[in-house]
């Protein structure tokens, strides 16, 4: 039970990466928050994996890239965990287009999602950690996009390497 007792929320954990996350994170004893934008069959079959592991869990339907969202989705987790140990940056939407077939829309859809989104919900969660006194952690989900080039995938490697810059800015201001 290495988390036992932690509370974590992670975002875009409906399915895929984030489930696993959540039902890693729940076998090993943390109380779980599910973050995705919407809700559906996933989402249920998410919230009963972890129920199922002993855990307490909690849904949040917010998209990370608004701000009001983001504000409410931690308040809503603070007011049903009492505290936040552990936070999971990992949601994300992808468009993929040829560098000369990226949209504004396109570029700002991608960047509110996987940069925007994580800045938004790490400094709400680094916020709540300094003022309860016990610290935590900030996990972001990168990849390997960040240092490597790939076709179609100028604003999501643009995103993963800024995420991997904002976590060492991070780091080092938040290290006292």
């Amino acid at each position: 039970m290495l988390l036992e007792g932690k509370k974590a929320l992670i975002t875009g954990s409906r399915r895929g990466i984030g489930r696993g996350i959540a039902d890693l994170f729940a076998i090993h004893g943390a109380d779980i928050g599910i973050n995705d934008i919407e809700c559906d069959k996933d989402t249920h079959q998410t919230i009963d994996m972890v129920r199922d592991h002993g855990q307490s869990v909690s849904w949040h339907e917010a998209d990370i890239a608004n701000s009001t969202d983001v504000r409410r989705m931690f308040d809503d987790f603070i007011r049903e965990h009492g505290r936040i140990d552990i936070l999971v940056n990992n949601a994300v939407a992808s468009r993929k287009n040829n560098f000369l077939e990226i949209t504004e829309e396109d570029w700002d859809f991608e960047v509110g999602n996987a940069l925007k989104g994580y800045f938004l919900c790490s400094q709400k969660a680094a916020s709540h950690m300094v003022n309860q006194g016990t610290g935590g952690r900030i996990v972001s989900i990168s990849s390997v996009h960040a240092r490597r080039v790939f076709p179609n995938d100028t604003v999501y490697g643009v995103c993963k390497a800024g995420l991997i810059r904002m976590a060492e800015s991070m780091a080092v201001d938040l290290a006292g």
